[in-house]
């Protein structure tokens, strides 16, 4: 089955991508796929699969005179992604790169890991375990534990800029491109991905911050050696049957997570400590202002 892909949100994670998606869904010349995150080029053994197995797996449905895009947060930020996409897919697609504040999002990016729970420590001591876990140089420690890691925009832009060309990358601001002008954000990305205008309701947010109700369910669904997991992986039904039970049951076990921001002492204090250095190089990189980082 031949796949042709029109654009890809390649991240950064925690800085929206959910809630875009959400939004584009709606447009009706524009596909993506049922499940958000179809990881292909980031997982070694998918991507030894070729490009067909993606497409029977993941891209099923009426594609027929639509733009074809996929989101995928963990392409931004691991760098053996971008050559892959470009040898397997060619030049001839739109980069999508959505940007938070390094700080804001690392802490985002905390909570999500501790609510999986994969995350034990307190805030402080994992951002400054970081490294160690990252040097074991395993797919799960690089998903789940580079807070201030992602956060590190200059090198991860410049990956996609160099391959695909300025022109094919469009770089929005979490801040001021979606909390703010959501509605001409989305105008702007339907005119980059070249597919007629369409007025999408905009008003979707997605990704609340939360805790498990339930630490038990919260492991069945998400720990890989849990014994219950297995026992249900084990049944005969269809693989995209068992992501939806699993979305469904994760929805319904969260509850709105209280206190769940870094104050403006500590957000800065994180930003000029690891941060500052990196955003003004992207800056001068993107000829834009970030100022409201800062």
């Amino acid at each position: 089955m031949s796949l042709k892909v029109d654009f890809i949100c390649v991240g950064a994670q925690k800085s929206g991508t959910t809630s875009l998606h959400d939004i584009l869904k709606y447009h009706p010349k524009i596909y993506l796929p049922e499940r958000k995150e179809a990881h292909f080029f980031d997982m070694d053994d998918r991507y030894k699969k070729g490009l067909n197995w993606w497409s029977e797996t993941f891209f099923k449905g009426d594609k027929l005179n639509k733009k074809v895009g996929v989101f995928t947060p963990e392409y931004l930020y691991l760098d053996k992604v971008p050559n892959r996409i470009k040898e397997t897919l060619g030049i001839d697609l739109k980069i999508i790169i959505l940007l938070r504040q390094p700080a804001k999002r690392a802490y985002s990016h905390y909570l999500m890991s501790k609510r999986r729970g994969f995350e034990s420590l307190p805030f402080s001591q994992a951002i400054l375990k970081e490294n160690q876990r990252l040097s074991q140089n395993t797919y799960f420690n690089d998903s789940h534990y580079s807070y201030l890691s992602r956060g590190f925009y200059y090198e991860q832009i410049k990956r996609y800029i160099d391959l695909f060309g300025r022109d094919k990358v469009k770089v929005f601001v979490f801040e001021n491109d979606i909390i703010r002008n959501k509605k001409k954000t989305i105008k702007e990305i339907q005119n980059f991905i070249d597919v007629a205008y369409f007025d999408i309701d905009s008003n979707v947010k997605s990704n609340h911050a939360s805790e498990p109700r339930s630490k038990l369910l919260r492991n069945m669904i998400y720990d890989k050696n849990n014994p219950l997991k297995k026992i249900v992986g084990m049944i005969p039904f269809p693989d995209s049957f068992k992501y939806k039970l699993a979305t469904k049951l994760d929805s319904l076990n969260r509850r709105p997570l209280k206190l769940s921001k870094l104050s403006d002492e500590e957000t800065q204090k994180l930003t000029y400590a690891y941060f500052i250095e990196d955003i003004e190089r992207t800056e001068q990189l993107l000829n834009l202002d970030l100022s409201i980082w800062k």
